[in-house]
């Protein structure tokens, strides 16, 4: 054999652990995702592809889909690469390839805890796995979706705007508003408005027209808000809409 099986480089750990993981529920990983999703260098990690395949211990079972091949020094080696990949939430770090799910990444600061937390996977995963009662998992496709791997906490997250967009579409319980709040100036809303559901869409809508209409903000955008306000939606935050953004004094804070 060509490489060490210890003091396994960053890359070769990170394709191990894929395999493995993917093989523990019947999937392949698309190299493609693979690279995107951890930043690979894609001629490096191809390469050790091709030298996994030559050692019988992965083999290619699509385009660009590969997976851990059922041997014992397959098997041997993937249990060295998952024997120290762990993370904050433990299920999906140590159970499910990072190529198929993320979670929004929003900070916690002002929120006061959740109850669960917020999973987007892809529907490949649904009757696959069986996370515990703490995750609400929403299965979707991830075509064009912005999430990448976060080493602090060894899992895929999403990027800021795409994370607003997927609370305001799929948790109606988390304040994501508030966050808008206090980073209002930072915060590209028409991307925003590009990743939301058809709901996600009605929520911010009705938020920003109340920002409109009470503050006369928000800034000049692409998408209309006004004209796609949901009353029934906007009736049912209002309350929560005015200690969001006047409780405290927010609003002269963040200075809107």
């Amino acid at each position: 054999m060509s490489w060490r099986i210890t003091g396994l480089s960053n890359l070769r750990r990170v394709v191990l652990v894929q395999l493995a993981k993917g093989a523990g529920l019947g999937l392949g990983i698309p190299a493609s995702r693979l690279i995107r999703i951890f930043n690979l260098n894609g001629g490096l990690t191809y390469r050790f592809l091709r030298e996994l395949e030559s050692e019988e211990v992965a083999m290619q079972v699509s385009r660009n889909v590969w997976t851990l091949k059922d041997t014992h020094k397959a098997r041997a080696l993937a249990e060295l690469a998952l024997s120290d990949w762990r993370g904050l939430y433990s299920y999906f770090p140590e159970t499910v390839p990072d190529v198929y799910y993320y979670m929004p990444d929003i900070p916690t600061t002002w929120f006061g805890g959740m109850a669960y937390r917020v999973v987007i996977a892809d529907p490949v995963l649904e009757g696959r796995i069986n996370p515990p009662g703490e995750y609400k998992v929403v299965y979707t496709s991830l075509r064009s979706r912005r999430f990448r791997f976060n080493w602090s906490l060894m899992m895929p997250v999403g990027g800021r705007e795409q994370s607003i967009a997927d609370l305001l579409s799929y948790d109606p319980l988390w304040p994501v508003e508030q966050y808008i709040v206090w980073y209002y100036g930072d915060i590209d809303l028409d991307e925003v408005a590009r990743r939301c559901s058809p709901y996600g869409l009605k929520r911010l809508a009705s938020f920003l027209s109340f920002m409109k209409m009470s503050l006369g903000v928000p800034k000049a955008m692409e998408f209309n808000y006004l004209t796609l306000l949901d009353r029934d939606v906007y009736e049912e935050f209002l309350p929560k809409y005015f200690s969001w953004v006047f409780a405290n004094g927010v609003d002269i804070t963040r200075n809107i």
